[in-house]
């Protein structure tokens, strides 16, 4: 009967499903752990409560990638077996040596979803633009140049968030494809805990009503995120185009017009809506609720007509 358990414990221990979770419990414990790291230091660095609260909540992004990129590493970076050897990207992966892209093949890939990322923020803020829900107060100039190294820290710490999610997402669902029944409950968990990461970078200061749309939305994303990769066959190539069309569409409406995300109104080139440009601390004006919202329209419009492309794509191929 031991021998028994002990075989039924070890089979659990190496299914998919586990080392999914693994990695779940393992990135909350993380968060948590950093939250409360960082308060502590700021505490102790003089500043008083809620300031240390409010500090870490405005540096979510950066939190959650340093809690993501600790898990992945922890959970999947080395092969089964104990004592076993770190995995290169391409084995972490599960890709075959000959189908993995060349260099200039990734450089290829990259320029036309970075493009289309752009074109279509700009497209969204010019209707905002001309059905009168937006303005933008013009800063191009000497003050944009002082900021331009703060920029460049905000749009490459979303680049790498973005990228961290397509990860843990590609991996994760690479595993539960194996995992036979538990494969709709794993990626249900991965739906779930994917839009509670977005909902804590979009969420605002409103009201309970709010919150709860905010956090609909947020799940709303991470289920068409989830059936786009898993459309796309969960390619690498395909995740690579997806990283950098869905970060040049998030770096070119906040770094460059200014919506804001939940840490509020970053420094950015350009901000909506008519006001002064305080620099101090290089935070700019509270987030409206018509900015948020706005935001949020042109990301779940992108992603509908996105994902919309992609299924019937698709389905062209398979007929």
């Amino acid at each position: 009967m031991g021998r028994k358990l002990q075989g039924l414990l070890g089979e659990i221990k190496h299914a998919p499903f586990f080392s999914v979770y693994a990695f779940f419990l393992t990135y909350f414990v993380l968060k948590l752990s950093l939250g409360f790291f960082f308060e502590a230091a700021l505490f102790l660095g003089g500043y008083q409560p809620p300031s240390p609260k409010q500090i870490v909540e405005n540096n979510e992004v950066f939190i959650q990638s340093l809690a993501l990129v600790t898990a992945l590493w922890g959970v999947f970076a080395r092969g089964p077996g104990a004592g076993s050897r770190r995995v290169s990207m391409r084995e972490f992966l599960g890709e075959s040596l000959f189908r993995w892209p060349s260099p200039d093949v990734w450089l290829a890939e990259s320029l036309r979803p970075i493009l289309s990322g752009f074109v279509i923020a700009s497209f969204g803020v010019l209707l905002l633009l001309l059905t009168g829900f937006i303005s933008i107060e013009g800063q191009l100039g000497l003050g944009s140049l002082i900021l331009l190294p703060v920029i460049a820290l905000r749009a490459a710490l979303l680049v790498m968030w973005v990228a961290l999610l397509e990860l843990m997402r590609l991996k994760l669902s690479r595993l539960l494809a194996r995992s036979g029944l538990f494969e709709v409950v794993g990626l249900l968990a991965l739906v779930i805990f994917e839009g509670y990461l977005l909902y804590s970078v979009l969420k605002t200061s409103g009201d309970s009503l709010e919150q709860a749309f905010m956090g609909l939305v947020a799940l709303w994303w991470a289920g068409l995120l989830a059936a786009w990769t898993l459309i796309s066959g969960r390619e690498v190539m395909a995740s690579w185009r997806r990283v950098c069309i869905v970060s040049s569409l998030l770096v070119s409406l906040t770094c460059i017009y200014g919506f804001p995300l939940s840490w509020g109104r970053v420094a950015s080139l350009t901000s909506v809506y008519p006001g002064p440009h305080p620099m101090a601390d290089f935070v700019l004006q509270s987030p409206s609720l018509l900015g948020q919202w706005s935001f949020i329209l042109i990301f779940t419009v992108f992603f509908m007509g996105l994902f919309w492309r992609v299924l019937t794509h698709r389905q062209d191929r398979v007929v």
